[in-house]
């Protein structure tokens, strides 16, 4: 239903066909103020094709420009409020809101993030990415959007991803992938850490700091979680080594201790 009353249109259940998916609008589009048109709305998009909708749409390419390079079906929901501008586009410093995004598996391949993750970790196999199983909840203040912490699937691990991107295409992300020891070697050697008594077990977590713009991002390895978990083991085996040290002193004590006690039972009884 389409209802139009004092310069507002509102929209209820209004469902339209969107990208090889759907997308259904409830809200309102405004021309009170005829020189600012606005829109309060809930837009939700049921398994719609991303890379077609960041081919289709300047707002989704502005905030997103990662999509181009995506391929997969994702749902996503948003509840924004904005002010038009003379094309029907949102101007950007207006937009406020929240939503969500959902996609069982979107791959990536080509991006300019991707390529700098490859030189950053030295392992072209992030060139091509299969995200998995991503749940997605942010929202947009000013323009700004600020994802919550989440996790998804990355090359049958689990990732974790944070942070916001300013209206200015600004950005501060955290990115944390568990990675081989192997892979990390060269990254702990020039932190000054030693690769003895680590080289061998689990995957270590891995943070890559996201900054520099939208169009042009900058990657640089984070530590912080690596070293502390490395600092970690390497206590610990220093620990049950110092254990096992004091173990076997205190088994030769008692020893020597035992054989003594025998020797002075010995001297005893032949006196």
């Amino acid at each position: 239903v389409v209802t139009v009353k004092n310069g507002i249109a509102n929209l209820s259940k209004l469902k339209v066909g969107l990208c090889d998916g759907t997308a259904t609008l409830n809200g309102k589009y405004s021309t009170e103020d005829i020189e600012k048109p606005s829109i309060d709305m809930t837009i939700d998009l049921a398994n719609v094709d991303i890379n077609k909708l960041a081919n289709s749409f300047s707002t989704i390419d502005s905030l997103l420009p990662i999509a181009k390079s995506a391929q997969g079906l994702i749902n996503l929901s948003l509840d924004v409020t904005a002010d038009l501008d003379q094309e029907m586009s949102p101007i950007l410093s207006t937009l406020n809101g929240k939503g969500s995004f959902k996609s069982n598996d979107v791959a990536l391949k080509g991006s300019s993030f991707q390529q700098k993750l490859s030189t950053v970790l030295a392992n072209n196999k992030y060139n091509e990415m299969s995200i998995k199983n991503c749940k997605i909840s942010f929202t947009i203040e000013e323009g700004s959007i600020i994802v919550t912490p989440f996790t998804f699937d990355l090359f049958k691990k689990t990732a974790t991803f944070s942070g916001w991107q300013g209206l200015d295409a600004t950005l501060n992300y955290l990115l944390t992938i568990p990675v081989e020891r192997t892979e990390l070697a060269s990254l702990i050697s020039k932190a000054g850490i030693s690769s003895n008594g680590w080289s061998q077990g689990a995957d270590i977590p891995l943070g890559i700091n996201i900054s520099g713009s939208l169009t042009s991002p900058s990657l640089s390895p984070n530590l912080d979680e690596a070293k502390s978990a490395i600092i970690g083991e390497v206590k610990s085996q220093v620990e049950e080594k110092a254990k096992e040290v004091v173990t076997e002193a205190a088994a030769k004590v008692t020893e020597k201790a035992a054989e003594k006690a025998a020797s002075a039972l010995k001297n005893l009884f032949k006196k």
